[in-house]
């Protein structure tokens, strides 16, 4: 029986002193992604919706919950299957936010300039779609490999709806 999971990336988006665009990222302490670089996020809980279960796992992770306004967005989906189950993990980009920066165990944070994104630490995926993401590009992805150090991405940048779940 197939099994449909469902995630949140939160791409939580801040300004230099300069007006530079930087990115919160952190590095993952345990589970399959142990020593990857990623956004915060996680596993969708019970009938929260996924802006819910974004907010949720930003405030855990990071200490900062996105606030929906005009520098918010779903960005689009990526999609892996690991044996019986279907993960769908949906990303998010936001430049509002409130609260002040956490650094966890569990997803120990810092903020990365554009031009210096630890893409050789991050899956190998991210690549291709991370980018797409900061120019305002929508996207859909599919993963392949079930080793995430090994994970690459067939992805499809056009219009997609927004799912039906999403506030």
């Amino acid at each position: 029986m197939l099994v449909v999971r469902e995630a949140t990336l939160g791409f939580l988006v801040g300004y230099t002193e300069v007006g530079q665009r930087q990115l919160l990222l952190g590095t993952h302490t345990r589970g399959p992604f142990e020593g990857l670089v990623s956004a915060p996020g996680g596993k969708r809980e019970g009938g929260e919706s996924l802006f819910e279960c974004l907010r949720r796992e930003c405030l855990a992770e990071v200490g900062y919950l996105p606030i929906r306004g005009a520098n918010f967005r779903w960005a689009g989906t990526l999609e892996s299957k690991h044996g019986d189950e279907t993960w769908l993990v949906y990303v998010f980009y936001a430049e509002e936010f409130q609260g002040k920066h956490t650094v966890t165990a569990e997803l120990p944070s810092r903020w990365y300039q554009l031009d210096a994104l630890p893409f050789e630490e991050m899956v190998p995926a991210d690549r291709l779609w991370v980018p797409k993401l900061l120019r305002g590009e929508r996207f859909r992805a599919t993963l392949y490999g079930e080793n995430p150090r090994e994970r690459r991405a067939v992805a499809f940048f056009e219009p997609i709806p927004e799912p039906p779940h999403l506030w």
